[in-house]
C-alpha cells in the first residue's frame, strides 16, 4: 500500500505522523480499498472543519464537531448542497471517522450517538422525498457492436480501448465460471470445469475450436451449445 495515498488518515488533523512498525501492522489488517475510503472521509471531515473556520484541529474531535459534520454532509430540507450524501452513506462516513480515531488511539465522542441518530433520521426523510434515480442498464451486445463499429475506424489509441472493452466484455462474462478461486485443493465438480470438460475440434479448414462444458452456468440453457463469433468476438 502506497502510504502517500492515505496521508490524511495517517495524520491527526493538523499534525502528521510517520507510521511505526506497529502502525504498519495495524494498517495491514485493512484492505487497501478500505484504507482509501477511510482516507477520503478524513479529507471530508477536514473540509467540514474548515467550512466552520477550524483550519487547524487535532484528534480527537468533539461531539459538536460530529454534529457539524452530520449537518454539513447530510441532506437538509430546502437547502441542497454540493456535498450532500444519503443517510446511509453518512453513517458509513461516521464509521470511518471512528476507525480514524481507533488508529491513532484517540477516544471518539460516543456521547454524540443519540443525537446523531436523530439527525440521520432527519436526513433519511429528505432522502425519501427525492425522486428515485433511474437505474443504469447493463451494457449489452448491441452496445458493444456500436462501440466496435465506431472505434475500428479511429486511431491506435481508440483501437486499444476497443481491445480492452472486448476482453472485459467477453472475458468477464465467463470468468467466474471457468476459473478457480484457489490454487490447490479439490474443486467442486458441479461448479468448476475439469480437463475432461474441454474438447478440441478441428474443422475442415483447419480451424481449431474448443468445446467447454459448464455446469450450473449463470447464462445459457441446459445441454445447449453456445457459439461465440462475429464482429465483437476475438475467439470462438
Amino acid at each position: 500500500m502506497d502510504l502517500i495515498k492515505i496521508k490524511a488518515f495517517l495524520g491527526k488533523g493538523r499534525t502528521t505522523k510517520n507510521p511505526n512498525p506497529k502502525d504498519l501492522h495495524v494498517l495491514r489488517g485493512y484492505k487497501p480499498n478500505t484504507l482509501l475510503s477511510y482516507n477520503a472521509v478524513a479529507k471530508k471531515l477536514i473540509k467540514s472543519m474548515r467550512a466552520k473556520g477550524k483550519f487547524s484541529f487535532k484528534l480527537p474531535i468533539s461531539a459538536k464537531d460530529v454534529y457539524n459534520f452530520c449537518y454539513w454532509a447530510g441532506r437538509e430540507e430546502d437547502h441542497p448542497t454540493q456535498q450532500d450524501v444519503s443517510a446511509n452513506t453518512l453513517q458509513k462516513y461516521l464509521y470511518s471517522i471512528k476507525a480514524w480515531h481507533l488508529f491513532h488511539n484517540k477516544e471518539y465522542p460516543h456521547t454524540s450517538e443519540a443525537k446523531v441518530a436523530v439527525m440521520l433520521r432527519s436526513s433519511a426523510r429528505e432522502d425519501a422525498a427525492l425522486p428515485k434515480k433511474e437505474e443504469k442498464k447493463a451494457v449489452t451486445l448491441e452496445h458493444l457492436v456500436l462501440l466496435t463499429q465506431n472505434l475500428m475506424q479511429k486511431g491506435k489509441k481508440e483501437r486499444e480501448v476497443l481491445d480492452i472493452a472486448l476482453v472485459a466484455f467477453w472475458g468477464l462474462e465467463r470468468l467466474g465460471e471457468i476459473t478457480y478461486q484457489s490454487k490447490a485443493g479439490d474443486p467442486n465438480p458441479r461448479k468448476k470445469i475439469h480437463v475432461l470438460d474441454v474438447r478440441l475440434r478441428t474443422a475442415h479448414n483447419g480451424t481449431v475450436r474448443a468445446l467447454i462444458t459448464l455446469r450450473d452456468a449463470k447464462t445459457g440453457k441446459p445441454s445447449t451449445s453456445i457459439s461465440r463469433k462475429g464482429t465483437t468476438c476475438y475467439a470462438q
